[in-house]
């Protein structure tokens, strides 16, 4: 055959092979219009184990009293074992079920289900105001409720809890008392009871906590005064309130034995300054030190060479000049304190010139709460720029102490969050000035604030606006109302201390 025959074979066999693939697209085309549409992925489509972790993110009310009901799939993940491991309620009365009622019903399903894998359990029991407030017989039978829900899930399946925390936030005049044997619980580590309005007693002989490291006692309570037992000396974290009549002078000695102790949050202690001295000197290796409306200013800081973290909140107006002169000399000899929160100290913190106290510590966390310009009470002021602010992370302050502040703001160039307090109380020209600095920071990452009070101009909002286009790293976090100083303070005592000894709670895997 002729090459000129060959190539219009080949031109033959090119033209038939595209028609025949043009043909099968065209078929491939008709029977996918023809078919039905794929179904949309659905939530039974989903593995346990990503469906578990999204069931992790609901309320155990409306895990256990909704999802649970929808079908059988449904109600096997809601009460899973690996759910059970945590366990979160918030019980209070209502119209159709009071709160005698409501712990009843919990303590029953607590022992059902809960109770063979439960490691950390949190029950609040909060205020409730109004024609359907709980009477103390009501609180009573609820914390009996919990004292036998306790026992027989002990007895029953063992010890597992290692996390146990009662939150009581009504007030009542029932004087409630820890079970010597702490219940049986020996697996515990953390031990948080919280009743600031209502009495307890706390008297656990040590032995039966063997392993717990964290114990939190806040209400008026009893250490045992005529028959104390010392506390577990396992212990590294202690937060307690010392306002009974019998600590007026001096404090109680289950506290002063602690050798591990790393971490010591005191309430409402109403000492002698000296006192705090002979307690202090005993914690040589104390890293953690909260006072809390403590009625005294302490002295004795200088000794406490490897502090990290100092809070001192609503210290009294009357403190002695020599007081506040001595803590303002003891703070520049904390080389290692990284964090300092205040919180309604202004009068301290002028009288006390704590400003320059602080000017050469390795600050990383500085929160200044209170100072409400509103209610007249005295501005706080910041360092002059030197190298106090070359490590800070995070920094809460008023608005008007940032605003008189523009160039330490400026040299904190580690700077990664900023929380800016009483915005509307600064005019609309500073809240401006104030935005465009963090806008233009090149370390800023997370930006939060306080709009409480009158509502922002809408130059304020352009502002934001423009700064949150400006840095495009910039992070706007939700809104916060620094009318509850209380719980920032609290929130920045817990962001400081994310790194100590615990882990945050993590969602145990999937079998």
């Amino acid at each position: 055959m002729s090459s000129r025959a060959q190539r219009a074979v080949r031109r033959a066999g090119k033209k038939e092979r595209a028609a025949n693939a043009g043909a099968a697209a065209a078929a491939a085309a008709a029977a996918a219009a023809a078919a039905p549409p794929a179904p949309a992925p659905s939530f039974n489509g989903l593995p346990d184990e990503l469906a578990l972790r999204i069931f992790s993110c609901l309320d155990l009310r409306t895990r256990v009293g909704v999802a649970a009901l929808v079908c059988t799939r449904w109600r096997q993940l809601a009460q899973s074992p690996q759910l059970m491991r945590s366990v979160e309620v918030c019980r209070r009365g209502c119209p159709a079920v009071p709160l005698s009622a409501a712990a009843f019903s919990f303590g029953e399903w607590y022992y059902e289900w809960a109770g063979p894998h439960a490691q950390r359990l949190h029950v609040e029991l909060p205020v409730d105001f109004g024609p359907y407030e709980a009477d103390d017989e009501e609180i009573g039978y609820a914390l009996d409720r919990l004292d036998n829900m306790l026992y027989t899930s002990v007895a029953d399946y063992g010890c597992h809890l290692q996390e146990l925390r009662l939150m009581q936030q009504m007030p009542t005049d029932i004087d409630w008392e820890v079970a010597e044997d702490c219940w049986g619980l020996t697996s515990l580590r953390r031990l948080h009871i919280h009743m600031p309005k209502g009495c307890f007693g706390f008297n656990c002989a040590p032995e039966g906590l063997p392993l717990l490291t964290d114990l939190e006692l806040v209400g008026w309570m009893d250490l045992g005064h005529q028959d104390p037992k010392p506390l577990p000396p396992s212990l590294t974290h202690l937060r307690i309130s010392l306002q009974a009549d019998f600590w007026q002078d001096d404090s109680p000695e289950q506290i002063c034995n602690l050798p591990n102790l790393r971490s010591l949050v005191l309430h409402k202690c109403s000492w002698e300054s000296l006192s705090y001295y002979d307690l202090l000197a005993r914690f040589t290796k104390l890293e953690r030190l909260g006072l809390i409306e403590c009625q005294e200013m302490p002295t004795g800081l200088d000794s406490l060479t490897g502090l990290k973290l100092l809070h001192l909140s609503s210290t009294p107006l009357h403190a002695a000049e020599h007081d506040a002169e001595q803590l303002a000399a003891s703070l520049p000899d904390l080389t290692q304190l990284t964090g300092l929160i205040i919180n309604h100290t202004e009068r301290l913190w002028q009288r006390a010139n704590l400003s320059s106290a602080i000017s050469g510590l390795p600050l990383q966390h500085l929160s200044m709460l209170g100072s409400d310009p509103a209610h007249g009470e005295p501005p706080l002021v910041l360092p002059p720029p030197g190298s106090w602010q070359g490590q800070l992370r995070e920094l809460v302050l008023p608005a008007a102490t940032a605003a008189a502040a523009l160039p330490q703001l400026a040299a904190a160039t580690r700077l990664e969050a900023l929380t800016l307090l009483h915005l509307c109380s600064i005019p609309a020209a500073q809240q401006e000035a104030l935005l465009a600095v963090a806008a233009q920071h090149p370390s800023l990452r997370r930006l939060r604030l306080d709009a409480s009070g009158p509502h922002l101009c809408p130059a304020t909002f352009a502002a934001v606006s423009a700064a949150l286009c400006e840095n495009r790293a910039l992070r706007l976090l939700p809104g916060l109302s620094s009318g509850d100083s209380k719980q920032l303070a609290e929130e920045a005592w817990e962001a400081c201390c994310c790194g100590g000894e615990f882990e945050p709670w993590a969602l145990p895997a999937a079998a």
